[in-house]
């Protein structure tokens, strides 16, 4: 089982899997006395939000359950442990929470490997991608995780672009229009397209597209309900030969350590790539539902032609090469993390 194979071939990855209760720092083990121990796990979306409803309550569930609670996860939503979506990796390297989630984008000097699945056409669905990263991961994205421990890594459905006033039916549409990007990669694919990228949290979308700041948004379909795009969208355009933005649910290093066999088992068996590909399909599946409600409301969804989305594709090379010609240029072996994600 790949989950197995991947516990064995790297701790970091399966190890720490999914941690729905895995910050223990010390439950003594199976049928112990012991007080049990509770592991704050932060992240900064609603609780009605995909990755809260079906990847990180079950876990804490299931953690419970497991240690027959002595090992629990207490969840802190919505930013109750501090504000602000960029700075859910500090909180977890300075162990504000023992756990964190969010996104590789927000901080993309600390992820220049793990970032380049973002990059277009790497997967055909977030499944895909999500296997391709933990196959990659411990030969090829380890060192990206050094100061943490990884519990799950996974994708959302490929980006689409939604827009407030011009539709995109061409390359030649977006031009000079100021889209909002996830990450650092996929604004030099939107400049690649001829927009103006503005990078920003997800949490600032809606506004700055209601008060006229930015044009439109470049992101995974499963944000349109959780972030009320339809509200401030008009056109849906999809078939782009897009990546898919990463996302994480990392572990603190001693918080990991502190566990005991016993707890590390049961973190192990909640998490890990079974996990990752749980998250991925939810994702997945809130992304169909939100285009079901754009088309319901009669928002305007638009497929590029298969010709029209390989001129996108091809206006992407050259940014492609530049981007792992750059990495390469510090020491980082961005051929061959490129290679592996895209199966070569």
């Amino acid at each position: 089982m790949l989950h197995d194979k991947f516990n064995k071939a790297f701790g970091i990855a399966a190890a720490a899997t999914l941690a729905g209760g895995v910050w223990l720092a010390g439950v003594p083990g199976a049928g112990s006395t012991a007080e049990a121990k509770e592991l704050k796990l932060a992240h900064f979306v609603s609780p009605k939000h995909p990755m809260h409803r079906f990847l990180m309550a079950p876990m804490a569930k299931d953690v419970a359950k497991a240690s027959k609670g002595k090992l629990t996860i207490k969840i802190y939503p919505a930013g109750a442990l501090g504000k602000g979506p960029r700075q859910q990796y500090n909180r977890v390297v300075d162990r504000v929470a023992d756990i964190t989630f969010g996104l590789q984008g927000y901080t993309s000097p600390q992820f220049p490997r793990t970032l380049l699945a973002e990059l277009p056409d790497v997967a055909m669905s977030a499944q895909d991608a999500t296997k391709r990263i933990w196959r990659a991961l411990p030969t090829h994205l380890a060192a990206d995780y050094k100061d943490v421990k990884v519990l799950a890594l996974w994708t959302n459905h490929a980006a689409i672009l939604i827009t407030r006033v011009k539709p995109i039916r061409r390359l030649a549409d977006l031009k000079g229009l100021k889209i909002r990007a996830p990450s650092r990669l996929a604004a030099g694919v939107l400049k690649s397209w001829g927009a103006v990228p503005v990078t920003m949290p997800v949490t600032k979308v809606y506004l700055s597209m209601q008060t006229k700041k930015i044009d439109g948004v470049f992101i995974g379909p499963s944000a349109i309900r959780s972030f009320k795009l339809t509200e401030v969208g008009k056109y849906f355009t999809t078939n782009l030969p897009t990546a898919h933005t990463t996302f994480y649910l990392l572990m603190n290093k001693k918080s990991w350590n502190g566990l005991n066999t016993y707890e590390k088992g049961i973190i192990n068996k909640a998490s890990g790539l079974n996990a990752s590909l749980r998250a991925a399909t939810a994702y997945n599946k809130a992304g169909v539902g939100g285009m079901a409600l754009a088309k319901k409301i009669g928002r305007t969804v638009i497929r590029l032609s298969d010709a029209e989305r390989a001129r996108f594709a091809k206006a992407a090379q050259p940014y492609v090469k530049r981007t792992i010609a750059a990495r390469e240029g510090k020491g980082i072996k961005a051929k061959a993390v490129y290679s592996a994600l895209k199966g070569k």
